[in-house]
């Protein structure tokens, strides 16, 4: 699983400028101290404080960094894919202080023949799918910044913590798919270009394609007079209403509720159709409509970053983190902890302030709104403090009230410049609807919050009883239309009490439970460190190198931390006297982390030795996992620490091992010492077990008031005469495991006590405890031989033998060695047999048990255990459940593979073939005779597992035991079940090619050693594409090993060259671009690579300046890359052209700086129709606010004029179109401003005689034919492009809202600079490529 990115300090991560195949490990003795700007130096008392203000920060919440934050992510589960960057985001459709949003347009496969219709050169794409086609979804992206900002408690909100926060709401059981909470599709993260980072983690999300509620009403570019219903703007509340009250149910409090925070989406999608009524009829119908749930339009509340999360804190009180004074509550301002009973009347609060907004339509209460100009251009707003005395004072409630009561209604004229001529106003709201909405306002704005209500859905009482009294006929409020009414309260539209069901959680019949904290309690890793095992098992291969490096720095981070305090503090002084526990223990879990990263090869080059360094650092400093782990590990790869380990070291090694047996029940640990050290395994397993019975002891004192010693201490037993008779022996006591007194006799150890209760008290030795538990299972835990004797004897007198229901078998491996075949040996050769295989309560048989148990077993045990019940026959294909197992069962066989037991699966194998067992299904038709497909189940298992895991099992010589125990595998023919025994696909890629798809390379190289004959047959499933699929696995998830394996064998196929490995490698793993390049290079085969073009018109250099990855694009470079060469790309052109790759890289200016660099310099002519790099900036202006920033954008039009200033007369591209005309497709208002001031004719005709102004007139909304639109037609058979290839960039509302206003002013501009239409377009024959309009 080893990749070769490297983890460096902060300031190196950028870039990678060495792209050598032998990358650094971290050495935990000279680890990079990346707090060097906290710490001062001079003042070491001030310098630990520093630092350890620094790490309990980092501890502080849930989720505090990157690692934590994916931490998270493993423990949730959503949906997660790496999000590249090769196809430009859409518009940014709003910012905050952390995040941007985007909208995307969901265009999957791109077929791009269709769109390059006219080129003789098809681009290779997919047919796209019709049906998803069109639909919309926001990203939200979690923008860079640096490792202060993110990590000082004065910087305000740790932007991970709320963006954690937004994900576990959202992606909560209960909550996800609410229709009044956004919708969460899942997690994706992209390649950064920021030198702080190196990934930037995004939410995709739900769109609101109707923009927030604050646009909704106040965007003149979507007023539809649907929004000014009465009944819609209380389907709204009632909307808002919901998703609060489902919040609250389940413990959130959303905290920051304003218009910009509710989305607005569209009943019946994008699609669904929203116009302006074309009378009364049309008015009463969508009316009715709203009344039964089906109103045109839905709120959704969004942007939980803020909200609190009541199982975040035990305490009873929280303090709000953000807020918006504006629309906040009054008991907000004064910034202090409320009480959880009263933190939901905050929502309501905001609730009845946005209800105003709503009535209002798009004015707050605070607002005064002037009638004239512009729309809302000389609207008044009361100052700050003035709407706080209002709040304080409970003036808010009176002053909504005459506002909604006096709010009027106007009829006016909008003019082209966006200004407004009013004819007529009259009073909006009959007294009727006034009476109901004071009601509703009265429920929510009181100053005092006891007199809020406290659920939100009650806000809307006085609507529910309006409906439920025929409101609108008894007031004649029904559109004159009473009939539609009447028919409504009939039902023939619907449920009439739809404003009364409120859904407040997602799950089928309710039973709301609170949001729970983001780790479970239960785990045995500090909260918020990031588990490389589960990460591997969960996103294998969605995990880039950039975010496993960011991930790796930042666990590193924070043990640096902790070692540069180890630094400052005295010698002699503890870490444990200076550092609190739970900050140490998060440090050591992060170490931990660290040796386990450098196991599997995660985020750098797999390194045993490093690794056993890490897990020494991690048990030094208390980590239960590396105490427990680090002798097992250190045995199993035959390292130890500086290979010739100390008297001192290994005694302090010892005693973890001793100390995770006695604790954790740590069976790794207990083999370690069962093949080492016998003599300190038996004392230790003694003193373990004998800690459990004094617990059962404590329990049985504190029910019975007597202890063990005054029962069981003497000889004679008196005490035991005096209390017990022969009617109390089978008293069950309620405690513990409901024992009766003859199995605390046998935990005692006083074999006279066992005699007097059994031989004169008359015990039944067979009786069976509440937990399935006899006197002998008891024996055997104690491990007492002279009772064992003793009960086995009675059990030999009793007939039968073992009452039914016992399972005399099943401990059996708990015994020392050499008692264990003895015991079993007289149980089963009593006189009347016990059956073997008899399923216990567990339906586990005997050697099912033995092989799953938890307890700390000397190997030796199990393994003759397991040994002698085989010999008499049990049957090891058996399968039975297992928390162990594939697919929710498993069976000895399977287990004892998983264990890497070389001898037992051997014995297992001829016990099979002696007795012919076969694995049983109770469908006959699946019976596998043989070992053959459990050995293939427990081969898939095994690839399947990490590292790190196989590495922990206990076994001596781990590598030589994996090897031999996969070559045993395969030569009992697994290959042949493995389509019948894997799970999830894969099986048709063969044992090879299976290990190298998950990355054990250990494996594969293992099969390859076995013989030449049997090399050519797994070599075999790997033909045809399967084996290209699994090397772009392999590449994919940063399996450099498995990669070397697979490249020696497949890069002389004439096939390879033609898969996009290389530019896979860059997106994905940039790191092992030389060691992948370096097989090419050798078969002759490099040309062939640097020249691949991916789906989207990019090549491996194209794709790592995309990610300025300039060390690597050197690389390439060096290797004979092309970088002036015109190809077809899918995301930029307009006139269906090849481009360079400077066009690609635009309008960013440090790749366009390193190609301008190079000798010979690319040329401006970006296309090999013409169009230059004024033509292709005048597209890239929509990029402003995502890929771009603004200043960055103006630099690069002036680089580029100081370079060759005639760039921005020149026509070019099959039209012969100037700048100025792209900027009037585009609507590219900032480089239309820098054309005109640097002298850019704005009259110039294009090659079909149009001037700028005339393509303005022809794109403008609504008025050109469907050939001449920018977006793609996919209603008919074939999709149809009109002037632009791509649509991608162009998607989304944030575009589409702002058309009319960007049309508008850079056609005021275009006028104002004295622009004026052809001879053409004044005659009214209108021409534009082919495409002809007669007016």
């Amino acid at each position: 699983m080893a990749d070769e990115s490297e983890a460096l300090p902060r300031e190196q991560t950028r870039q990678i400028s060495d792209y050598e195949t032998e990358t650094r490990a971290i050495n935990p003795n000279t680890a990079t101290i990346l707090i060097a700007e906290t710490v001062t130096g001079h003042n070491e008392e001030q310098d630990v404080a520093t630092l350890l203000r620094r790490l309990e920060y980092r501890s502080s919440a849930p989720v505090t960094s990157i690692s934590s934050f994916m931490a998270l992510v493993t423990v949730i589960n959503p949906s997660f894919k790496p999000r590249t960057l090769h196809r430009p985001w859409s518009i940014s459709a709003g910012s905050g202080q952390f995040g941007t949003v985007e909208v995307h347009r969901y265009v999957p496969g791109r077929n791009f023949d269709v769109f390059n219709n006219k080129s003789q050169i098809k681009l290779h794409a997919y047919t796209p799918d019709v049906r998803r086609t069109g639909e919309y979804y926001a990203v939200k992206r979690l923008t860079s910044f640096t490792e202060s900002e993110s990590s000082s408690p004065s910087s305000g909100p740790n932007p991970f913590s709320q963006f954690a926060d937004e994900l576990r709401i959202l992606a909560n059981k209960d909550l996800h798919g609410h229709p009044n909470l956004l919708y969460l599709f899942g997690v994706s993260h992209s390649p950064s270009r920021s030198q702080s980072c190196l990934a930037e983690l995004n939410l995709v999300l739900q769109e609101g394609d109707c923009g927030d509620l604050y646009s909704f009403y106040r965007d003149s570019a979507l007023w539809i007079n649907q929004q000014t219903l009465v009944e819609i703007k209380m389907s709204l509340c009632f909307d808002i209403s919901v998703g609060l009250e489902t919040l609250h149910r389940h413990g959130v409090v959303h905290c920051d509720l304003k218009p910009k925070n509710i989305l607005i989406r569209r009943r019946k999608g994008r699609d669904g159709k929203v116009a302006s009524f074309s009378g009364r009829r049309a008015a009463a119908e969508t009316a009715v409509k709203s009344l039964v749930g089906d109103s045109p339009f839905i709120a959704v509340l969004a942007d939980f970053g803020g909200s609190l999360i009541f199982s975040d804190t035990e305490s009873d009180g929280m303090r709000p983190k953000v807020w918006t004074p504006f629309w906040s509550a009054p008991e907000c301002y004064a910034r202090v902890s409320l009480s959880k009973e009263l933190l939901p009347k905050i929502d309501i609060y905001a609730a009845g302030l946005i209800f105003a907004f709503i009535l209002l339509e798009g004015r707050d209460i605070f607002t005064q709104v002037v009638h004239h100009g512009a729309l809302h251009s000389e609207d008044t707003t009361l100052d700050a403090a003035t709407i706080k005395d209002l709040k304080l004072s409970d003036g808010v409630l009176d002053l909504a009230k005459q506002q909604v009561r006096d709010f009027e209604t106007v009829l006016f004229a909008l003019y082209a410049d966006g200004s407004r001529v009013y004819h007529q106003r009259e009073t909006m709201y009959a007294d009727a609807y006034v009476r109901i909405f004071h009601a509703i306002l009265e429920a929510s704005l009181h100053t005092d919050s006891a007199k809020r209500v406290r659920n939100a859905t009650e806000m809307m009482k006085p609507w529910k009883d309006a409906l439920r009294n025929n409101f609108h006929l008894s007031n004649s409020l029904t559109y004159q239309e009473p009939d539609l009414f009447r028919s409504y309260r009939q039902g023939s539209y619907g449920p009439v009490h739809y404003f009364e069901q409120a859904k407040t959680c997602v799950k089928v019949g309710g039973g709301c439970c609170p949001v729970p904290s983001a780790f479970p309690s239960s785990s045995d890793l500090s909260p918020g460190v990031f588990d490389v095992r589960k990460a591997f098992r969960t996103y294998r291969a969605s995990l880039t190198s950039g975010l496993k490096t960011e991930i790796l720095n930042d666990l590193l981070n924070e043990v640096n931390i902790v070692q540069s305090i180890q630094q400052i503090i005295p010698r002699e002084t503890r870490l444990t006297d200076t550092i609190p526990p739970k900050q140490l223990n998060r440090a050591a879990d992060c170490a931990y982390q660290i040796g386990l990263a450098h196991l599997e090869g995660f985020g750098i080059a797999r390194n045993d030795v490093e690794a056993m360094k890490w897990i020494r650092i991690a048990a030094e400093w208390g980590s239960p996992r590396g105490q427990a782990d680090y002798l097992p590990i250190a045995s199993g790869l035959d390292i130890f620490w500086n290979s010739q380990p100390s008297q001192a070291a290994t005694a302090q090694a010892m005693v973890w091992t001793v100390k995770a047996i006695a604790q954790g029940k740590n069976q790794a640990a207990a083999a370690y010492l069962g093949r080492h050290s016998p003599s300190v395994w038996a004392t230790v397993i003694k003193k373990y077990r004998q800690d459990t019975g004094d617990r059962r002891w404590s329990e049985f004192e504190a029910y019975t008031g007597l202890s063990n010693q005054e029962l069981f201490g003497s000889a004679d037993c008196t005490t035991l005469r005096a209390y017990f008779t022969t009617d109390d022996v089978t008293h069950v006591f309620a405690v513990g495991n409901r024992w009766p007194i003859l199995h605390y006799a046998i935990l005692s150890g006083s074999l006279p006590a066992v005699k007097l209760l059994v031989e004169d008290l008359k015990a039944d030795v067979r009786f069976i405890s509440s937990k399935f538990e006899m006197a002998l299972d008891i024996a055997i835990y104690t491990g007492n031989s002279e009772i064992i004797d003793y009960l086995l004897t009675r059990h030999e007198m009793c007939r039968p033998h073992f009452r039914p229901g016992s399972f005399p078998l099943h401990n059996i491996a708990r015994l020392e060695p050499q008692a264990v075949a003895a015991v079993i040996y007289r149980i089963l050769t009593m006189a009347d047999p016990i059956e073997i295989d008899a399923p216990s309560n567990t339906a586990r048989t005997a050697l099912m048990n033995i092989m799953i148990t938890e307890e700390p077993l000397h190997p030796e045990s199990r393994r003759i255990a397991a040994g002698t019940l085989l010999a008499f026959g049990a049957n090891p294909l058996l399968i039975t459940d297992s928390d162990l197992c594939l697919a929710g069962s498993a069976s000895p066989l399977f287990l004892a593979v998983q264990r890497l037991d070389l001898n037992l699966v051997k014995e297992m194998i001829i016990a099979i073939k002696d007795n012919e067992f076969a694995t049983p299904f109770r469908d006959p038709s699946r019976v596998r005779p043989g070992a053959c497909y459990e050995l293939a189940r427990a081969f898939f298992k095994i690839m399947q597992t990490p590292r790190s895991v196989r590495v922990t099992s206990g076994v001596a010589s781990f590598q030589k035991t994996h090897a031999e125990m996969i070559k045993l595998l395969i030569k009992e023919g697994i290959a042949s079940e493995l389509p019948n025994a894997s799970v999830g696909g894969h099986a048709d890629m063969g044992p090879l090619g299976m290990a190298c798809y998950y990355g054990n390379d250990e494996a594969a190289a293992a099969m390859l050693d076995i013989s030449s004959e049997l090399t050519k047959e797994l070599l075999g499933h790997l033909e045809g594409t399967i084996g290209l699929d699994t090397l772009l696995t392999a590449v994919n998830c940063g399996f450099a090993d498995t990669i070397d394996i697979l490249l020696a064998r497949l890069v002389e196929r004439d096939d390879i060259a033609k898969y996009n490995v290389l530019v896979s490698a860059v997106h994905h793993q940039p790191t092992l671009i030389p060691k992948i390049y370096s097989y090419f290079e050798r078969a002759g085969k490099g040309p062939l690579l640097l020249s691949y073009v991916d789906p989207w018109g990019a090549t491996a250099l194209d794709t790592a300046l995309e990610y300025e990855l300039f060390g690597l694009a050197k690389f390439l470079l060096s290797k004979g890359a092309s970088y002036d060469e015109y190809r077809l790309k899918g995301d930029h052109s307009i006139d269906e052209g090849k481009q360079s790759t400077l066009a690609s890289v635009l309008p960013r200016m440090k790749p366009v700086k390193f190609l301008m660099e190079l000798t010979p310099k690319p040329s401006l002519v970006v296309t090999e129709s013409g169009l230059n790099v004024f033509h292709i900036l005048a597209l890239d202006e929509k990029l402003i606010g995502t890929s771009v920033g603004r200043s960055e954008f103006l630099s690069i039009m002036d680089y580029f004029y100081a370079l060759d200033p005639s760039l921005i007369h020149a026509r070019g591209g099959t039209a012969s179109l100037t700048p100025f005309h792209i900027c009037s497709v585009q609507y590219s208002e900032i480089v239309a401003n820098f054309l005109h001031r640097h002298g850019a004719d704005i009259n110039a005709l294009s090659g079909d005689g149009d001037t700028p102004l005339d393509v303005l007139e022809f794109h403008d909304a609504g008025d050109r034919p469907p050939a001449q639109r920018l977006t793609i037609d996919y209603s008919g058979d074939v999709p149809q492009t009109g002037l632009a290839i791509c649509d991608y960039a162009l998607a989304g509302p944030a575009y589409w809202v702002k058309e009319t206003k960007m049309a508008g002013r850079i056609r005021g501009l275009y006028l104002g600079w004295g622009a004026r239409r052809s001879v053409y377009a004044m005659l009214g024959k209108l021409h534009f490529g082919d495409r002809y309009l007669e007016s």
